[in-house]
């Protein structure tokens, strides 16, 4: 991923797809997309094809509350619940689409699971800051999926605690509301609950710390040292043979 990120030839995309492309058929992550909304109808896809071949596998499809105001988003809803198909439709509802409030531009933005009614999808609604309930509502959404019931769609309430981008101040936020948010990080969060309950120590995350430093140091290293593309890659992985004689080198 690092290298994929400084356009290396190792990276899983073999540096052609950068920050927002990302893509592993090892770890069945299907990919990143620019387009907004567009990951929908290819989850859909993908679960047509767990479907038709029989297998009992499930589509998890991640997207913001700003893709809920395009067409694919309702396009795929309503495939997916027509064919039943093994898919999970999970809304990061953050509360703002790049730099628009979601309180002005979804009239259901305060009940934001209730769109897939209109699809008779089963929808849930959950505290996206708390790890404990979403994964417990992932375990049984996933589990009644996979069993066949068609498609679900959960909408997870949580925060963009930056901007939109690095170079998105986000000066549109009132400070209260970003600090309470940053009161309800998730990480903190959980860090606490786990230490609360003794499952962990201040010590055992010290020492995860530091080994997730030192990891993302190995990352970038690897990146650093990495070849760039050769010349001749800029025609692999398109729908059409192109000569490479005489591209610069």
């Amino acid at each position: 991923m690092m290298a994929e990120l400084m356009g290396k030839a190792t990276g899983c995309s073999k540096g052609k797809g950068g920050s927002m492309h990302m893509f592993s058929s090892e770890l069945n992550f299907m990919g990143g997309y620019a387009i907004v909304g567009g990951q929908m109808p290819i989850a859909a896809g993908i679960a047509l094809a767990v479907q038709y071949r029989g297998g009992d596998q499930v589509a998890l499809c991640f997207f913001g509350d700003g893709a809920v105001n395009e067409g694919e988003f309702h396009e795929a809803m309503n495939l997916a619940a027509i064919w039943k198909l093994p898919v999970i439709f999970f809304c990061e509802h953050n509360l703002y689409g790049m730099g628009a409030s979601s309180q002005e531009t979804l009239v259901m933005w305060d009940s934001l699971h209730e769109m897939a009614a209109a699809y008779g999808m089963a929808r849930y609604e959950v505290d996206g800051n708390d790890v404990i309930a979403v994964r417990s509502l992932m375990q049984k959404v996933n589990a009644e999926v996979r069993a066949g019931t068609g498609p679900a769609f959960i909408v997870a309430k949580t925060y963009r605690l930056r901007g939109h981008s690095v170079a998105d101040p986000a000066n549109y936020r009132p400070d209260a509301e970003v600090e309470y948010w940053m009161s309800r990080d998730p990480i903190p969060r959980f860090r606490d609950w786990l230490t609360e309950e003794g499952i962990a120590t201040v010590e055992d995350f010290e020492e995860i710390d530091a080994s997730v430093e030192e990891e993302v140091v190995q990352a970038a290293e690897f990146g650093e040292l990495s070849p760039w593309p050769a010349p001749e890659a800029l025609y692999e992985g398109v729908y059409a043979d192109r000569p490479t004689e005489g591209i610069p080198a």
